[in-house]
């Protein structure tokens, strides 16, 4: 993905890898699917389990 981020990244592609991220810079290194606007609802949308991922 080239250019600004408009919206939110899509990890779609990359779920496994976005998982077991666990620190913030190691997202830059999960390959984002696409730029997404903030209001777009992926039908593959799962609500993040509390303690999973660098946010958990």
């Amino acid at each position: 993905m080239n250019g600004p981020i408009m919206g939110m990244r899509c990890y779609r592609e990359a779920k496994e890898q976005y998982l077991a991220v666990r620190t913030e810079p190691d997202i830059w290194t999960v390959p984002a699917t696409e730029a997404v606007p903030e209001t777009y609802l992926c039908s593959q949308y799962q609500v993040r389990i509390p303690g999973t991922g660098y946010r958990g």
